[in-house]
């Protein structure tokens, strides 16, 4: 088991219980923020709920947060946080979404944090540490392109799509393509067969 600091582990237990309100059986009210864009009070109730109990953690620490007015990133130690990445996965019961933290410090991230509560997974990592799903260590693999797989997002925005030529010199050589329904899953991802 990795050792961490008692930040990261203080960080570690709020997301998790942040983690626990998206399994509320009642239906969350949902509204329209824009095309194919929307929000559900419980986004707003995770959002809440992370950043009051990460302030009394961190009393001095920023906020910069989905559902709610931002700035830009100052030099101090701070949070980002996606309370619910893949709301509309969410809102549709599809498990594939997760609540989303990083703390960053002088505009550098310190660790991060994303848990998928549907499916008890917590994948973490800490600067020059490493990271971890379930704190068991999770590596890169090295293989040739034909046999990776392309992940690509497109923030499920229906006037956006992302050209092949856009996406990566290496595309013509790549294996399959994937598309991920959640954006933080989409960078984590598992080797291939």
């Amino acid at each position: 088991m990795p050792k961490h600091t008692e930040a990261y582990l203080q960080i570690l237990d709020c997301v998790r219980r942040a983690g626990r309100l998206m399994l509320k059986e009642e239906e969350p009210e949902i509204a329209v923020k824009g095309a194919n864009d929307f929000v559900t009070a419980r986004d707003r109730e995770i959002q809440d709920f992370l950043i009051r109990e990460l302030s009394r953690l961190f009393p001095r620490a920023f906020f910069i947060a989905e559902e709610k007015e931002n700035f830009e990133l100052p030099d101090t130690e701070g949070f980002i946080i996606d309370p619910i990445d893949g709301t509309t996965n969410f809102m549709n019961s599809f498990p594939c979404c997760a609540v989303c933290v990083a703390r960053v410090r002088n505009r550098q991230l310190v660790d991060s944090f994303i848990y998928n509560p549907f499916r008890e997974e917590m994948f973490t990592a800490e600067a020059g540490q490493g990271a971890w799903l379930n704190e068991q260590p999770i590596h890169t693999v090295s293989r040739p392109p034909s046999r990776a797989i392309c992940l690509i997002e497109d923030s499920w925005k229906a006037d956006r799509i992302v050209p092949r030529s856009l996406a990566s010199p290496m595309w013509p050589a790549a294996g399959p393509v994937s598309r991920s329904p959640s954006p933080s899953i989409s960078g984590i991802t598992r080797p291939a067969p």
